[in-house]
């Protein structure tokens, strides 16, 4: 290739970044603007927008796009926007698209699915729809690259993070006259905000949105071990972790503490390791400063979701409910009742004992699927490890860090059900694939 050939393709290229993120700001400006400004915009434009990113994205794009939709999953319709994206990756790129093995245990978990349907109303369109996040992992798990850009991925997922967690927070100041003080006085949580009338807006539960600020956080924390250190990733840090204590959720917080032991404890030496807690020390107490001065009622009342009588909010008498109705019936314990319709079935078979879905993501699968669906999840965990080694045979502990975070997630909260949950495999797979240190460490 000629020289002037080369300028040529990389002012291709680069013109064709430029729409990717020309695109990409309108996508995200028609979702901030729908639901803090109120515009009339449909769902089905911003879902089309969503389309038009992907097709304008690189290989690499479309993927860290595709992921960054997870904070965004309460806005529109981003299951079909997923699809969409598999179906414009293997248009463009399909030379990348090989078989795998985890295909076999993703037509397992479906047909194991399809089998409940045998007894009640079900749907198939509905089971695959509920199965697309698992779709999504498995077709990345397929691809034959030979690095992901977990720098692109990581960040754009802390930007809808962070985007997300501006929203939330500005439709509660409104809903509280913009008075920040009294938000805390009533023990307002972020997540807590009123829907807009849509059946598609930025309200989260407010556990899933310090979820999300964790796994944002996870992914910055990877890129400082990359030596990604810029005022943008420094910034977003601070906003994420801004919009987690403002969640007051007590998940968030012991995921927040199990991240920075983890980062801190899988330092390669250890003077890496003693400036590792430092730095962990500074921040904090950076963090702590700032909410003071903003207001010193975010601490106290964090504080009081601790001094609480019941510290489970509820979930050990849940707990202790779904463990009878598991082991007390051996149709249950083995098959499970399946995913569709979960709440419904569970009204039925509980009656007045019922107080929702299961708190603890083994217990859901034991409800959902039976001991056959907990055998299945924990083959297609091991199988999102296994196939990880064919980009990066040697790990160290910190590759397994998000995985782990996932996992430790899980124990409050829903896991096969949750589509935040399922979605976020795919980051820990990718985390599974980078080379963060030269050999492997024991950690």
């Amino acid at each position: 290739m000629t020289l002037v050939e080369k300028k040529e393709s990389f002012e291709k290229t680069s013109a064709s970044h430029m729409l990717f993120y020309i695109a990409y700001i309108a996508f995200m400006f028609s979702i901030f603007a729908k639901n803090i400004f109120s515009y009339n915009i449909s769902v089905t434009i911003i879902l089309g927008l969503s389309v038009v990113v992907a097709v304008l994205g690189d290989k690499n794009e479309i993927i860290a796009f595709s992921i960054s939709l997870m904070p965004l999953s309460s806005a529109f319709q981003y299951r079909y926007a997923l699809l969409a994206c598999i179906v414009i990756y293997v248009a463009k790129f399909l030379s990348t698209v090989k078989y795998a093995g985890s295909y076999i245990i993703m037509l397992a978990m479906f047909v194991w699915e399809l089998l409940h349907s045998l007894s009640g109303d079900h749907s198939v369109f509905e089971t695959f729809r509920q199965f697309t996040e698992i779709i999504f992992c498995v077709f990345v798990m397929s691809l034959s690259v030979k690095q992901f850009d977990f720098k692109l991925i990581t960040r754009l997922v802390a930007l809808s993070t962070a985007i997300a967690g501006l929203t939330a927070f500005l439709i509660l100041m409104e809903e509280n006259e913009y008075n920040i003080v009294l938000i805390m006085e009533r023990s307002l949580r972020l997540g807590m905000g009123e829907n807009l009338g849509d059946s598609y807006s930025m309200t989260f539960n407010s556990n899933r949105l310090g979820f999300l600020c964790n796994i944002s956080i996870c992914g910055l924390f990877y890129n400082f071990k990359l030596h990604h250190r810029s005022f943008f990733d420094i910034l977003l840090l601070i906003i994420v972790t801004m919009v987690g204590i403002l969640t007051l959720s007590r998940a968030f917080l012991l995921c927040f503490v199990f991240l920075l032991l983890a980062f801190a404890l899988c330092a390669e030496k250890l003077a890496s390791r003693l400036k590792a807690l430092l730095i962990i020390v500074a921040f904090l107490t950076m963090l702590i400063l700032i909410l003071n001065i903003i207001s010193p009622a975010i601490i106290e009342t964090f504080i009081g979701r601790f001094d609480d009588e019941d510290v489970s909010n509820g979930r050990g008498n849940i707990f202790s409910i779904f463990n009878t109705f598991i082991f007390s019936s051996l149709p249950v314990f083995l098959f499970g009742i399946g995913m569709q319709n979960l709440m419904d079935k569970l009204k039925v078979l509980l009656g007045d004992d019922y107080s929702g879905v299961p708190h603890n993501g083994i217990q859901e699968l034991f409800v959902v699927w039976g001991i056959v669906g907990v055998i299945l999840v924990i083959i297609f965990i091991y199988t999102i490890i296994k196939n990880s080694k064919r980009m990066l045979r040697k790990k160290s502990g910190m590759n397994y860090i998000a995985l782990l975070l996932i996992l430790l997630y899980t124990q409050s909260s829903q896991f096969i059900t949750s589509g935040v949950a399922m979605f976020s495999l795919t980051f820990a797979y990718i985390a599974l694939t980078v080379p963060f240190n030269e050999k492997s460490l024991n950690c």
